[in-house]
Order: structure tokens, then C-alpha cells, then sequence
């Protein structure tokens, strides 16, 4: 949690203390809120507070970002965390795996047929 600024770290503090419906993993720098009213009241309590600006509508698994922080609707819940926790939760593993492996065949080919 070092390299969070101050802000961010209000911005936690404030969500952790909230007393609906959140599950806080601080060394994800992620929470998630399990309800869309929980969500609406601590975006509300942060906007009144000047820790957010204005949030875009969030449908359909988008991600909206809020400076560093993004909120992502997954299922019946929903998840505020740190950008780039949240790249990495939204990045297909499988892909990801898929990906690597292409890449690592192509290379083992060309160093077995030129060197």
C-alpha cells in the first residue's frame, strides 16, 4: 500500500469503514461491494466528499474509471479497485496462456532453424 497516495488511501479507508455489504482485500488494493446500493451510497459519500468526479453509467461489464480507481460490474456485485488491479482481474487468463504459448513456439522454431 506504499505507493497509493494519500487520496487513495482515504478513499479505502472510507470503504472499508462502510458498514453495507463489502469484502476488502487491501493487498489487492480491490473491494468488493456485493450490492448496487451499497455501490450507489459510497459513490455518493465520495462525490459529496470532492474524492470523485463524475461516474459514467456501468453496464455490461464496463469498466469506468474514476481517476486511478475503476468500477467493474461483475454478476450481482460489483468491484472498486486500483487501475491496475483491475486490468489484471479483467484479462482473460486463457488467453493470456494462449498467447504466451504461441509466442514461445515461434521463438523456439526460429532459434532451432537459424541457430
Amino acid at each position: 500500500m506504499n505507493d497509493l497516495s494519500p487520496l487513495e488511501i482515504k478513499i479505502l479507508e472510507l470503504l472499508s469503514n462502510h458498514p453495507n455489504g463489502l469484502e476488502e482485500d487491501i493487498i489487492y488494493s480491490k473491494i468488493k461491494i456485493k450490492s448496487k446500493n451499497a455501490l450507489e451510497s459510497i459513490l455518493d459519500n465520495l462525490d459529496t466528499q470532492g474524492l470523485i468526479a463524475k461516474v459514467n453509467d456501468f453496464k455490461n461489464n464496463k469498466t469506468v474509471w474514476t481517476g486511478k480507481w475503476a468500477i467493474l460490474e461483475q454478476g450481482n456485485s460489483f468491484l472498486l479497485c486500483y487501475k491496475s488491479v483491475c486490468k489484471q482481474t479483467n484479462f482473460n487468463k486463457w488467453k493470456e496462456c494462449l498467447y504466451s504459448f504461441i509466442i514461445g513456439v515461434l521463438v523456439g522454431f526460429i532459434c532451432k532453424c537459424f541457430f
